[in-house]
C-alpha cells in the first residue's frame, strides 16, 4: 500500500482550499442527519480535519485514518474507500449549499418558483410583489445582483405565471403585460452576448483567437445591423426602464464594433451616466470598464483620451465602483490611474487619489506603492533628486510599471541636465526593449519614442536649430503633455535670447 497515496486523492485536493471558517462549517454539516445519516462518514472527518490546513505528514495515511477511526476493526481499504467517496460527495454537495447561501436572488428564484407551483396564495404574492418592486428600482435591497440575472428571474416570474394562469383558468396579461413580460428573456439574452463579447475582445489581446470568427461577434453584428435599433422604438412604446436598459447596452455594443469612433464612445458614456441607478453596483463596475476598453482603442495620440481617462477614474469612484466589493483597489487601477494623471501633469489629482486610496491598494508590496507615490509627487514639487531615490526604491515589477518608470526615469534626468545619465539609462534601455518586441510592441514603440524626443530636447537645449524645433514640434502628439512643455520652454528660451540679442545689437547701433 502506497502510504503517500492520499495526498493525491480528489477529497484531499479539495479540503486543501477549505479555510478555517470553512471547515468549521462543513462539520456543522456533516452534523446535520439531514444532509448526512453515516456515523463513521463524521468521525472520519474530524481525524482527517486534525491534519488540516495542509493534510500531509508521516501519518496522513489511509492506514493511520482507518485506525484512528475504528480502533477495534482490521484495515479494511474497499470500506475506507467508500467513506471517502461519500466524505467527498458531501463536500461538493457543502460547495452548492455555500454558493446558493451567497447568491440571494438565486434563493429568491428558486423561492417564487415553488411559491407560484404550489398555489401558495398571500406568501407567493408577497414575494412576488417584492421582487417587482426591487426589479422596477422602486425598492432596490441588493445592490449586488446582475442585471441580466434580474431579467432572468423576471421572465421566469412572467411565463410562471402566465401558464398557470392558463391551468387554473384565471384572467390572462393582458397585451402590454405581454409584451413586457415575453421581452424579458430577450433583453438578458442580449446582455448575455454582450458580455462575451466584452470578454473576447479582452482576451484577444492575450491569447491568439480569429476574433470576427466567434460566434457572439457574428451575433452582435448581425443584431447591431438595424434590428436592435428596430426593437427599441417597439420596447420604448411599453417600458421605458427596459429601453433604458437595453439601449446602454446596444450603445456599448455599436462603440465595440467601431473602435476608435470617439461619437460612438460618447454616446455610450452620456447614456451610461444617465441610466446608472437602473444597475447595481457590479453592473455598473463592468460597464465601466467595458467602458475604459473603449475610450482606450481611440487616437491614444490626442490629449482628450489621457484627460477622459481621469475622468473615467474619478466617475468610477464617485459610484463607489472602482474598489471591489470588499472595499479594497486593486494595485492595476491605482498605478494607471497616477501614470495617466502624470501624462497630463495634474499632480493635485494624484495626491488626492493617493490620499483617498493608496492605504487600500491590494495586489501589489505596500512600499512600492507608497515610493511610486512619493516619487510622482515627488517630481510635481520640483523634487526631482527625491523622485530618482523614490523610484529606485521599487522592486519586482510588471514589465508595465518597469516600462512607465524608465521612462519616468529619463524625465528626471533631463529635468536635472543629466546628459550623461540619460546616456547611460538609454543604453540599458534599448538592450531591454529587444525583449518587447514579441510581446509588448506598442510599448517598446512608445519608449523609443520617449527616448529620441529627450534626446533630441538635451540637443535642442545646447544647441538650438530652428528646423530641428520645428521638426521636432509636429512630431509630439498632444497626449505627451510634457516633452510639449519641455519643448515650449525651449522655444520661450530662444525667443527672450534673440530679443536680448536684438537689444544689445540695437545700443551698438
Amino acid at each position: 500500500m502506497d502510504l503517500h497515496s492520499l495526498a493525491k486523492n480528489s477529497l484531499v485536493q479539495l479540503l486543501r482550499t477549505f479555510s478555517e471558517e470553512e471547515n468549521k462549517r462543513f462539520e456543522q454539516f456533516l452534523n446535520s442527519p439531514y444532509h448526512n445519516s453515516i456515523a463513521n462518514v463524521r468521525k472520519l472527518f474530524r481525524e482527517m480535519k486534525k491534519f488540516a490546513p495542509g493534510y500531509s505528514g508521516d501519518n496522513f495515511t489511509r492506514e493511520y485514518l482507518w485506525k484512528k477511526t475504528f480502533s477495534d476493526k482490521k484495515f479494511n481499504y474497499g470500506t475506507l474507500k467508500n467513506l471517502l467517496h461519500e466524505l467527498t460527495k458531501l463536500s461538493q454537495k457543502f460547495l452548492v449549499f455555500e454558493s446558493l447561501g451567497s447568491n440571494k436572488h438565486i434563493q429568491e428564484n428558486f423561492l417564487i418558483e415553488q411559491l407560484l407551483t404550489r398555489d401558495a396564495g398571500n406568501l407567493s404574492k408577497q414575494r412576488q410583489r417584492a421582487f417587482w418592486k426591487d426589479f422596477s428600482g422602486v425598492n432596490k435591497k441588493d445592490s449586488v445582483i446582475p442585471i441580466d440575472a434580474k431579467y432572468h428571474m423576471a421572465s421566469e416570474i412572467f411565463w410562471y405565471n402566465t401558464v398557470l394562469k392558463k391551468i387554473r383558468k384565471l384572467k390572462a396579461p393582458k397585451e402590454n403585460e405581454y409584451f413586457t413580460g415575453a421581452s424579458y428573456s430577450t433583453i438578458e439574452y442580449y446582455i448575455s452576448i454582450c458580455k462575451a463579447y466584452n470578454n473576447i475582445i479582452a482576451d484577444s489581446h492575450d491569447i491568439n483567437i480569429k476574433f470576427d470568427r466567434q460566434v457572439p461577434v457574428i451575433i452582435v453584428k448581425a443584431l447591431n445591423s438595424g434590428i436592435m435599433d428596430e426593437l427599441l422604438k417597439e420596447i420604448k412604446g411599453y417600458s421605458q426602464k427596459d429601453y433604458n436598459v437595453l439601449d446602454t447596452f446596444v450603445s456599448m455594443n455599436k462603440a465595440q464594433i467601431h473602435p476608435g469612433n470617439s461619437l460612438l464612445y460618447h454616446e455610450f458614456k452620456n447614456k451610461l451616466i444617465q441610466n446608472s441607478k437602473l444597475f447595481s453596483k457590479n453592473d455598473l463596475r463592468d460597464l465601466y470598464n467595458c467602458l475604459g476598453t473603449i475610450l482606450s482603442a481611440l487616437d491614444s495620440s490626442e490629449n482628450i483620451v489621457s484627460l477622459e481617462m481621469v475622468s473615467h477614474y474619478d466617475l468610477m469612484s464617485e459610484h463607489g465602483i472602482l474598489t471591489d466589493n470588499n472595499g479594497k483597489l486593486s494595485s492595476i487601477y491605482y498605478y494607471y490611474y497616477l501614470i495617466v494623471a502624470f501624462r497630463i501633469l495634474n499632480f493635485d489629482k494624484i495626491e488626492a487619489f493617493a490620499k483617498k486610496y493608496l492605504f487600500i491598494t491590494t495586489g501589489e508590496s505596500p512600499d512600492n506603492l507608497e515610493n511610486f507615490t512619493a516619487a510622482m509627487i515627488s517630481f510635481g514639487r520640483k523634487d526631482y533628486d527625491e523622485a530618482l531615490r523614490r523610484i529606485s526604491l521599487m522592486n519586482k515589477l510588471s514589465v508595465f510599471i518597469d516600462c512607465f518608470i524608465r521612462e519616468f526615469r529619463v524625465c528626471c534626468y533631463y529635468e536635472l541636465n543629466e546628459s550623461g545619465l540619460f546616456e547611460s539609462e538609454k543604453k540599458s534601455i534599448y538592450h531591454l526593449i529587444k525583449n518587447y518586441r514579441v510581446h509588448y510592441p506598442r510599448m517598446k514603440t512608445e519608449l523609443e519614442f520617449h527616448l529620441r524626443t529627450i534626446g533630441k530636447l538635451f540637443s535642442l537645449r545646447e544647441n538650438f536649430d530652428k528646423q530641428a524645433f520645428k521638426s521636432l514640434s509636429v512630431s509630439i502628439p498632444k497626449s505627451r503633455v510634457w516633452l510639449l512643455q519641455k519643448l515650449d520652454e525651449i522655444g520661450i528660451k530662444f525667443r527672450k535670447f534673440k530679443i536680448v540679442n536684438s537689444q544689445k545689437m540695437s545700443r551698438l547701433i
